[in-house]
């Protein structure tokens, strides 16, 4: 039997159906460029921060982006997202108060999770800061 890898489950569920992942970029390079490129193929990306063009844009500078794709996540406004360059301690505040967390949760784990609504996502550690400090 072959062996089965997490990563050919996500590729399989993303091309089921496009879904919008939202990222936030606040400056850009040839290398984040290319990687943007690429991820249009298997999925619509949103970019939260800096306009690009080729993209769907949701304008910001500052913390208020990655506050902002959370909120939107919340809504159903976009299927995942990546934290990219925003500060990820107001993200996680935003995402605990938004989905009543307790504020002194400390670690997430890694994992392949599904909705009620049996939309599926794959989640893992929220906060470098969060997980920096506990003992391993």
């Amino acid at each position: 039997m072959a062996k089965k890898f997490l990563s050919d489950r996500i590729i399989k569920l993303a091309k089921i159906k496009r879904r919008k992942i939202g990222i936030s970029i606040l400056w850009t390079d040839r290398v984040i460029l290319d990687s943007l490129k690429k991820s249009k193929r298997i999925a619509e990306v949103i970019i939260y921060g800096k306009k690009l063009s080729g993209f769907k844009n949701v304008p910001g500078k500052d913390l208020s982006v990655g506050v902002q794709m959370i909120r939107d996540f919340k809504a159903g406004k976009i299927d995942q997202l990546v934290r990219g360059q925003v500060d990820d301690l107001s993200m996680v505040e935003e995402a605990k108060k938004l989905y009543d967390i307790n504020p002194k949760l400390r670690r997430i784990d890694i994992g392949l999770v599904q909705t009620s609504l049996g939309q599926e996502f794959f989640m893992t550690g929220a906060s470098n800061p969060d997980l920096q400090t506990l003992k391993e």
